[in-house]
C-alpha cells in the first residue's frame, strides 16, 4: 500500500473542507444565534441582528440589480453611522470590493481615488454630499462616472436636490429581495476590500485584503482582545480605518451592540457610555487623549475596555486613562495588516509594579497576536534578525495569513514591501526586548542620525508630552552643517496653559530628561500640527519646512530661538489640503490592470499551524505554570523548551515529514508534550485509545504503518501483547517508555529509551520543522467504528488550526484559565484543547484516571475554571456521595448523546456551567453548540435543561450545517420534525480517511458536503438536533461504541443465527449496548444472557459488551429483508433502565 508519507500525500483539499474563509458568514450565524437582539443603535433608531441580515441581503440584491459584478468597487464615503455599517457586508455579499473613504479628504484627493479605484458606485452621507459631488466634476468627461446613492439622516439631513442621486441607501433597502442568494467567494484570496493609506510618509496606496486574511484577522482580534459574548461596543474609531480594525465583522461573531456615533465628541462619548452600558471601544491615542483630558470627565461605574494604536499613549495620558476606569490595551498595525497583529499582552505579575512602570511596560507593542506567523525586528540591508536586548534598533516586519494581497495597480509598491524572502517590510524602526516583546522606535524616516548616533523621535515625543503645558508634539531631523541632523521639535499648546513656555524652556524641560544628543536644538510653537485625513501627524511636512528653516550656525549651542511665522502656517496648512506627493502617480493605467493580478504571497501565505501557539506562550506566559500532575509542575517556558528537545529527539531517531508517531498514554504531561513535540519533528501524531484491546492496537499500528510508539508504563503489558500479534518479518516500531518518578518499571531490551531520557538528549535550539503547506496532515485519529472497523481520520495543520481558535471563540474561553484533563486526550486530541491551552496560556491539570473525588479535590486544589467530558463524567461527578455546591463556577463542555434535562439541573445546582455540543471525529471537534440565549434564562428550569440538550448552531468557521434528504441532497424542512441526514461543510473537516479514497469519497460527497451518517432536524430557530446514529453509533460512557463489530463478534458464536445490536438508554452511562439474538434451531444447549455476555467479554473491550441481551425467535426484517433497528430501538428504549447495566 505505500509508505505513509505517500499515503498521506494522497489526501489533498476537497470541496467539503476548502470552502473560502469569509468573515461574511459570521452575520448569518448571528442572525440566528442572537436575531432579536440589539445590533445597530444609532440615536432613536435601533436594528436587531435579523434585521441587520434582511437589510444587508436587501442591500446585496438591489447593488446586483444595479449591475455590480464580483471585483466592482463600491466605495462609501460616510460616517459611523448604520448604514456605514450595512454596507460592510452588503457590499462583498453582492461580490464586490468595498472601498471607505475618509471623511477627511478634500475633493481632489477623493476624486484620485475614485478614478485610481474605477469605482463603479458610491455611497455618500447626506453631509457629505457636497464634498463627492466636487469630487465627480473633476473625473474626466471621457470615464464613466460612478453612480451615486445619497445615505439619508433624519435630523442630520440638509436640503438636498435629488438630481444628482440614483436613489437613496434606503430606497435600495426597500427595494431589495431578503432572500437573496449572496454572492461567495470563489476563493478565499478573492478580494474583499480596498483601503487607501493615510500618507504618513508618502502618497497613499490601495490596500487589497482577501476573504481569508480578514476573517484570520477578525478571529484573531477578538480572541487577542477577549471580547466576550454580546459586548456593547461604542463607534469612536472610524470605520473608514482599515474597516473599523475589522470590529465592523468581530462585533457580528459575537452578537454585540454597535453604538454609532456620526461626529466623536468627548461628552457624547461620556453620554454613550453611561445610556449603553458600553464595554468596549477603540481609537487612536488622540482619542483617548481626549476623553482622559475631558473637564467634566469622571470614574466610570463599569470598567470600559479602550484598544489604542499607532503611536505609543505618553505614560500621563495611560495614567489618567487608568484611573478614570478605562482597561487600555496597546497593540500595532497598520493598514497592510488590516488590524492590530501586535499587542502588549498583559502579565500578571506587572500588576504589582508602580503606576509609572506599569505605563511604561503598556507603552510597548508587545508580541504578534496568534494568527500572525511571526513578527521580528531585522537589519533592513541584510536581512538579519537584531540582537534581543532592547537597544538595536532594526525594520520590523511581518508574516502571517492576516497580511494584504498588495497595493492596487502598483506591482512595484508592492514588491519593495512584501520582499521575496516571505517578509513585509513595515518601513518602521525598532527594537525587540529580551523578553521578546517589541517596542517601535520610530517610522524609518524618523530616526535622526545626529552626530553618529541615532535619535529616537518617539522617544524625545514623549518625553515633551509629559510637559503639561503640551498638546501634541512631532519631532523631525533639521539639517545641521556640524551634526549632519538635529532635533527639531514642532509643539502645540494646551489652550488653557497658563504660563507659556518659550523655546528655551522647552529645551531645558528636555536637556533634564534626556541624553544631551537627543535634545531638541529647535521648537517651533503652531496652533495646531498638520494631520493626514486619519488624524496622524504628517511628519513629511515638518520635514519639509525644517529642511526650509536651514541649518541655523548658533544650533550646537542651543540658544537660537526660532518664532512660527504666518508663512510657515500657511505652507503646512497648504500642504495639508493638497495632501503631500504627486496624485498623477496613484492613477497607474486604469484599464489594462485590475484585482486578479494580486495573488497570495509567501508573506501571506504561510501555512496556518497550531504548533505556533506553543512558540507565542512561552513568551507571552513564559513563566506562568502549564502543567501540574502529582508533584510535577511546569512552565510554558519549560514546556517550550521540553518539546523542542523532544523534537530534536525524534528527528534523531530517523523521523522525517509525514510519518507516524503512535502515543499509547493516559492524561499525563508526557502525552501533552507529544501532541506539540511530535508534528515539531515533521510527523504526524496518532494518539491511540488506551481502552482498546491489544488485536485492535495491533491492527491500528500496523495500517498507520507506525515507526514509533510512546507507552505509557501503565500499558506497557497492553502493547507488548499488540506487538506479539505482528506478523513474522514485518517491520516493527521503535518503542519509548514513558516513565513517572517511583512507579516506572525497569526498560527492557524492547524499548529504545525513555520519554525523559529523550527530552534531555535534545537540542532546546533546534529548529522545528514547519509544515510545507497548511494541508500537510498534523493528525490521524481513528474511529471507534463508524461503520465496521476503524478508519483513520486525518486532519491537516490547516484544519487543527482553525477548529482550535473556533473552539476558543465559541467557549469564550479567557486568557489563562485552569483546565481540568477529564476528557481523554486520545480524544480528537482533547477536542483541540491541547493546543487551545497554549494558544491562551492556561494551566493544564492532567487527571490520568477520572474519579469524582479527585476530580473535586483538583477543582478546589487549582481552582479550576473549564473542563470537557461526555455526559457520564457529568453523571458522575452529580451523583457523587460528597458532592457539594462549588465555590466557583466550573464551564464544563460536553458531547455526544444529550445529557438528560435531570442531570443537567443537578450539574446546575451544583455550580457546573454546561454547554453541550456535538461534533465527529471526522470534522476534529466541537462544530455545532447550543449558543444560549439570553432570554432563555427567564424560563423555568426544566425548559432550559430541555434546549440545552439540543445539539444547536455551527459555531463560526464551520461553514454551513444542514439536514438533507440522503437520496436527493435537499434540506429538510426545519419544522423540528422532519428528520434527514446531518452535513457539515468548513475548514474544519478531514482531509480522508487514510487509505481509504472508497470511504472517504462515500462520506464527502462530490456536491461538497461531508454526510455524517447521523439523523436530525432542524428546528424553526435553526437550531440542529439529533435524532438518532444511521450508523448505529451506540455512545457509552463517551466511547462510540459500533454495533456492527459487537454483532461480528455475536456472529462467531456457533448458536447464533441472526443478532443485531442497538443502544440501550441508560441512566448513568448514556447509552448501553443491547443485543438481539435469534439461535439456531438445531443447537444442543441453548446459551443463557450470561453466557452470550461472558462470551463476548473475552472478545471485545469492555465497554463493547454488551449489557443486555435479549433472545427473539426471529428479528423484525423490512420487506427486502434487512433487519429493522428502528423497531428494535423501540423496544430497548421501552424496556428503560437495566439496574445491573452499571455493573
Amino acid at each position: 500500500e505505500g509508505r505513509p508519507s505517500v499515503e498521506m500525500d494522497l489526501l489533498q483539499p476537497n470541496a467539503a473542507n476548502s470552502c473560502p474563509l469569509t468573515p461574511l458568514t459570521l452575520l448569518e450565524r448571528c442572525a440566528t444565534v442572537y436575531g432579536d437582539c440589539p445590533s445597530v443603535v444609532y440615536n432613536s433608531t435601533t436594528h436587531t441582528w435579523s434585521d441587520t441580515l434582511r437589510r444587508c441581503l436587501r442591500l446585496a440584491s438591489s447593488m446586483a440589480s444595479l449591475g455590480v459584478k464580483r471585483r466592482h468597487v463600491v466605495s462609501v464615503l460616510a460616517p459611523n453611522v448604520p448604514a456605514m455599517y450595512e454596507l460592510q457586508f452588503a457590499v462583498p455579499m453582492a461580490g464586490a470590493v468595498i472601498n471607505n473613504i475618509n471623511t477627511r479628504l478634500d475633493a481632489r484627493t477623493v476624486s484620485v481615488l475614485l478614478l485610481h479605484s474605477e469605482s463603479k458606485l458610491v455611497f455618500v452621507d447626506c453631509q457629505l454630499h457636497s464634498l463627492l459631488l466636487e469630487a465627480i466634476s473633476l473625473i474626466p468627461s471621457n470615464v464613466q462616472h460612478p453612480v451615486v446613492i445619497l445615505i439619508t439622516d433624519e435630523g442630520a439631513s440638509p436640503l438636498i436636490s435629488c438630481d444628482a442621486f440614483h436613489a437613496t441607501h434606503e430606497e435600495l433597502v426597500e427595494r431589495g429581495d431578503p432572500s437573496f442568494d449572496w454572492v461567495r467567494p470563489s476563493n478565499e484570496w478573492d478580494p474583499m476590500t480596498l483601503n487607501y493609506t493615510s500618507g504618513t510618509t508618502s502618497s497613499p496606496k490601495g490596500v487589497v485584503h482577501s476573504h481569508r486574511a480578514l476573517f484570520i484577522t477578525t478571529v484573531d482580534s477578538l480572541i487577542d482582545w477577549f471580547v466576550p459574548k454580546q459586548p456593547v461596543y461604542l463607534w469612536t474609531l472610524p470605520m473608514f480605518h482599515s474597516n473599523g480594525w475589522t470590529f465592523t465583522w468581530g462585533m457580528a461573531a459575537v452578537g454585540g451592540t454597535n453604538i454609532c456615533l456620526r461626529k466623536f465628541d468627548a461628552a457624547a462619548v461620556y453620554a454613550a457610555i453611561s445610556q449603553h452600558n458600553v464595554t468596549h471601544m477603540c481609537g487612536a491615542p488622540v482619542v483617548l487623549n481626549m476623553i482622559s483630558n475631558f473637564p467634566d470627565a469622571k470614574p466610570l461605574k463599569s470598567p470600559v475596555y479602550f484598544r489604542t494604536g499607532g503611536a505609543p499613549p505618553p505614560a500621563p495620558v495611560l495614567l489618567r486613562s487608568e484611573s478614570l476606569g478605562f482597561k487600555v490595551s496597546h497593540g500595532y498595525g497598520m493598514t497592510e495588516v488590516a488590524s492590530v497583529v501586535v499587542s502588549c499582552a498583559w502579565k500578571p505579575k506587572w500588576n504589582n509594579l508602580p503606576a509609572v512602570e506599569r505605563a511604561r511596560l503598556k507603552a510597548r507593542q508587545g508580541v504578534r497576536t496568534l494568527a500572525m506567523t511571526e513578527v521580528d525586528v531585522v537589519d533592513p540591508i541584510t536581512g538579519v534578525s537584531v540582537k534581543r536586548d532592547g537597544l538595536t534598533l532594526g525594520e520590523i516586519v511581518f508574516r502571517g495569513g492576516g497580511l494584504m494581497m498588495g497595493y492596487l495597480k502598483d506591482p512595484e509598491g508592492t514588491a519593495k514591501c512584501m520582499r521575496e524572502n516571505g517578509w513585509l517590510y513595515t518601513g518602521d524602526v525598532g527594537v525587540m526586548h529580551p523578553d521578546g516583546y517589541l517596542e517601535i522606535k520610530d517610522r524609518s524616516k524618523d530616526i535622526i542620525i545626529t552626530g553618529g548616533e541615532n535619535v529616537s523621535s518617539v522617544e524625545v515625543e514623549s518625553v515633551l508630552y509629559s510637559n503639561p503645558a503640551v498638546n501634541e508634539a512631532a519631532v523631525v531631523a533639521q539639517p545641521d552643517e556640524f551634526w549632519g541632523e538635529t532635533p527639531c521639535a514642532f509643539v502645540s499648546l494646551q489652550a488653557d496653559v497658563e504660563a507659556r513656555p518659550t523655546e528655551k524652556d522647552m529645551i531645558e524641560f528636555c536637556r533634564a530628561r534626556l541624553a544631551h544628543y537627543m535634545v531638541p536644538k529647535t521648537v517651533v510653537f503652531m496652533e495646531e500640527l498638520p494631520k493626514t485625513a486619519t488624524g496622524k501627524i504628517q511628519k513629511f511636512s515638518l520635514r519639509d519646512v525644517a529642511k526650509a528653516m536651514g541649518s541655523s550656525p548658533a544650533s550646537r549651542f542651543c540658544s537660537k530661538l526660532h518664532s512660527d511665522p504666518p508663512t510657515m502656517r500657511a505652507t503646512v496648512r497648504a500642504e495639508i489640503v493638497g495632501y503631500g506627493g504627486k496624485r498623477e502617480e496613484l492613477m497607474g493605467n486604469a484599464h489594462s490592470l485590475n484585482m486578479d493580478l494580486l495573488k497570495p504571497s509567501p508573506a501571506n501565505l504561510c501555512p496556518l499551524t497550531p504548533i505556533t501557539f506553543l512558540e507565542r506562550s512561552a513568551t507571552v506566559y513564559g513563566d506562568c505554570t502549564s502543567l501540574v500532575y502529582n508533584s510535577t509542575t511546569y512552565t510554558w517556558s519549560e514546556t517550550y523548551r521540553r518539546c523542542l528537545q523532544l523534537a530534536s529527539s525524534i528527528a534523531s531517531l530517523g523521523i522525517t515529514r509525514l510519518q507516524l508517531v503512535s502515543v499509547l498514554a493516559p492524561n499525563v504531561p508526557a502525552m501533552y508534550e507529544l501532541q506539540f513535540a511530535i508534528p515539531m519533528a515533521g510527523a504526524v501524531v496518532n494518539n491511540i485509545n488506551t481502552r482498546l484491546d491489544a488485536r485492535t492496537i495491533s491492527v491500528l499500528l500496523r495500517h498507520g504503518e507506525s515507526e514509533l510508539v510512546f507507552v505509557d508504563f501503565r500499558l506497557r503489558s497492553l502493547l507488548m501483547e499488540a506487538m506479539s500479534l505482528y506478523p513474522t518479518g514485518d517491520r516493527r516500531p521503535i518503542l519509548v517508555l514513558i516513565t513517572e518518578d517511583g512507579a516506572s518499571p525497569s526498560l527492557n531490551a524492547r524499548f529504545h529509551a525513555t520519554h525523559e531520557e529523550l527530552v534531555k538528549s535534545g537540542d532546546p535550539g533546534f529548529e522545528w520543522a514547519h509544515p510545507e503547506t497548511e494541508w500537510d496532515p498534523l493528525t490521524l485519529n481513528y474511529t471507534s467504528g463508524t461503520t465496521s472497523s476503524p478508519k483513520g481520520v486525518v486532519h491537516s495543520h490547516r484544519g487543527v488550526f482553525i477548529t482550535t481558535l473556533d473552539s476558543l471563540m465559541d467557549w469564550s474561553v479567557p486568557k489563562q484559565p485552569t483546565f481540568l484533563w477529564t476528557l481523554p486526550m486520545f480524544h480528537s486530541s482533547g477536542w483541540n484543547f491541547i493546543w487551545g491551552m497554549a494558544a491562551v496560556g492556561g494551566t493544564n491539570i492532567c487527571l490520568p484516571k477520572f474519579e469524582p473525588p479527585v476530580a473535586y479535590a483538583a477543582i478546589e486544589k487549582h481552582n479550576v475554571t473549564h473542563m470537557c467530558g461526555a455526559p457520564v463524567v457529568l453523571n458522575m461527578l452529580s451523583t457523587a456521595p460528597n458532592a457539594k455546591p462549588l465555590k466557583n463556577p466550573v464551564h464544563v463542555l460536553t458531547g455526544g448523546s444529550p445529557p438528560p434535562a435531570g442531570l443537567l439541573l443537578r450539574m446546575e445546582e451544583l455550580g457546573f456551567v454546561v454547554t453541550h455540543g456535538y461534533g465527529l471525529t471526522e470534522v476534529g471537534g466541537m462544530v455545532v453548540s447550543c449558543a444560549w440565549k439570553s432570554k432563555w434564562n427567564k424560563l423555568p428550569a426544566t425548559e432550559r435543561a430541555r434546549l440545552k440538550t439540543r445539539q444547536g448552531v455551527r459555531t463560526l468557521a464551520m461553514t454551513d450545517v444542514d439536514v438533507v434528504d440522503p437520496v436527493l441532497g435537499l434540506s429538510a424542512k426545519r419544522d423540528g420534525l422532519t428528520m434527514g441526514e446531518i452535513v457539515f461543510k468548513g475548514g474544519c473537516i478531514m482531509l480522508g480517511y487514510l487509505k481509504d479514497p472508497k470511504g472517504t469519497a462515500e462520506c464527502i460527497k462530490e456536491n461538497g458536503w461531508l454526510y455524517s451518517g447521523d439523523v436530525g432536524v432542524m428546528h424553526p430557530d435553526g437550531y440542529l438536533e439529533i435524532k438518532d446514529r444511521s450508523k448505529d453509533i451506540i455512545i457509552t460512557g463517551g466511547e462510540n461504541v459500533s454495533s456492527v463489530e459487537v454483532e461480528s463478534v455475536l456472529y462467531t458464536h456457533t448458536a447464533v443465527n441472526e443478532t443485531a445490536v442497538v443502544a440501550r438508554p441508560d441512566d448513568f452511562w448514556g447509552e448501553t449496548p443491547c443485543a438481539f439474538v435469534s439461535l439456531k434451531g438445531d443447537i444442543a444447549a441453548t446459551p443463557t444472557e450470561k453466557d452470550m455476555i461472558e462470551y463476548c467479554r473475552e472478545r471485545l473491550p469492555h465497554y463493547m459488551v454488551p449489557k443486555t441481551v435479549v433472545f427473539m425467535e426471529e428479528l423484525p426484517k423490512t420487506a427486502t429483508g434487512k433487519i429493522q433497528k428502528f423497531s428494535l430501538r423501540k423496544i430497548a428504549k421501552g424496556m428503560g433502565v437495566s439496574p445491573v447495566s452499571r455493573l
